[in-house]
């Protein structure tokens, strides 16, 4: 019996020995006495005197996974055995001057505290990341971010290190997956009201509103250098001012298109801005939304604009007889006389006055050859009363 509980105990020692860790890290166990039982039953060798550092690694999948037609299990069994082969990749770096414990918080991070009697130096623990990004290149398709938390001195304490880590990892957000960034690394002394680019976010909705496609991308592009410029800034912060754009610009194409707005899709795309793992992800992805946003508005426009100088043109050919003026037209269509001349080289290529005096002829041509009337009363009836301005 005895011997089966031995069994039994050496069996589950790596599971007990991976929730230990997980709950050292999170804050759950208190007291360094108390920690140091628990590691000694555990056959962990931590001492009062050995120091810690706690390194967090998300392991992102490869892009064609994401675009893989497999069904959800199959790629999430697929990721499970991905997330194992790293586990244990990290398990056998194992040195003389160091020990590796790990734990593996949820399906896309390991968390491992690298222990040792002598302090690590800021390169080494950078060159152990290093070490294990090499080897994972050579038997996984996973791309692995690390973020390095501060070395500390008491066991108790590594929950300050794990959250250290956990912080300079968010940072790959700013410099792309594969990052290997330590904590002392991350600039914190960024204020957020002096680096939100109001600016250019009104420049942005500025050229959206007038369909300008190329120049919505390269204030986009400004917009986003800005951001990159910020790390070390709350990652919430700046997928909040990401969204904020996608609103604004749905607002603007709201307003422009007449079109009852789509909840559903609404939400997804909102829900979009906070899965996108990179904040160049997000600038694509915005860029991509923002400039279909533009297209599609200065379509709306265009056709619009063809559908007035039609009316106009009707209206002309209507009244052709009246004393007509290119103030009565902007007034009726509720434009300035600037606007309907501007519109109207635009979309027929020819000036207001050419057309109008095109018009006056054609009618004078249809009148001479259908009418018994006399030549000067033709004259009379299309030019007495009629000066238009242009």
């Amino acid at each position: 019996w005895i011997l089966f509980l031995f069994y039994s105990l050496a069996a589950s020692l790596p599971v007990l020995r991976e929730q230990f860790v997980s709950r050292l890290l999170t804050g759950s166990l208190r007291g360094r006495e108390s920690i140091l039982q628990k590691a000694a039953f555990l056959d962990l060798p931590f001492d009062r005197q050995g120091y810690y550092t706690v390194f967090t690694i998300q392991i992102n999948p490869p892009a064609q996974a994401l675009l893989s037609q497999k069904d959800t299990i199959e790629i999430m069994e697929e990721h499970e055995i991905q997330l194992m082969i790293i586990k244990e990749l990290v398990e056998s770096i194992q040195k003389k001057e160091y020990s590796i414990y790990c734990s593996i918080t949820d399906e896309n991070h390991i968390n491992f505290i690298l222990y040792g009697s002598c302090s690590i130096s800021y390169d080494k623990a950078i060159g152990i990341a290093q070490q294990i990004q090499d080897k994972a290149k050579s038997i996984s398709p996973c791309i692995l971010s690390i973020g390095i938390g501060d070395e500390i001195p008491s066991v108790e304490a590594l929950n300050q290190s794990w959250q250290k880590s956990v912080r300079a990892l968010e940072q790959g957000y700013f410099l792309g997956e594969g990052a290997i960034i330590h904590y002392k690394d991350i600039d914190l002394n960024n204020e957020i009201p002096a680096c939100y680019p109001h600016h250019l976010q009104e420049q942005i909705c500025n050229a959206i509103r007038l369909g300008k496609e190329e120049e919505v991308k390269s204030l986009l592009s400004s917009f986003f250098r800005e951001l990159y410029s910020y790390t070390g800034m709350n990652i919430d912060y700046v997928q909040t001012i990401c969204l904020e754009l996608i609103i604004l610009a749905e607002k603007i194409w709201l307003e422009t298109s007449d079109t009852k707005p789509d909840i559903g899709k609404r939400k997804e795309m909102w829900k979009k801005v906070w899965q996108l793992k990179t904040l160049r992800q997000t600038e694509e992805w915005i860029s991509h939304q923002l400039c279909g946003i533009a297209y599609e508005i200065n379509r709306i426009q265009n056709s619009r604009s063809k559908s007035i100088i039609e009316r106009i043109k009707r209206t002309v050919r209507e009244r052709c007889g009246e004393n007509i003026t290119i103030q009565d037209l902007a007034e009726e269509f509720y434009f300035t006389p600037n606007y309907i001349c501007m519109l109207f080289k635009k979309e027929t290529g020819e000036g207001f006055k050419e057309y109008l005096t095109k018009v006056r002829l054609d009618r004078a041509k249809t009148l001479l050859r259908d009418s018994t009337m006399k030549l000067y009363e033709i004259a009379e009836k299309l030019f007495a009363e009629h000066d238009f301005d242009t």
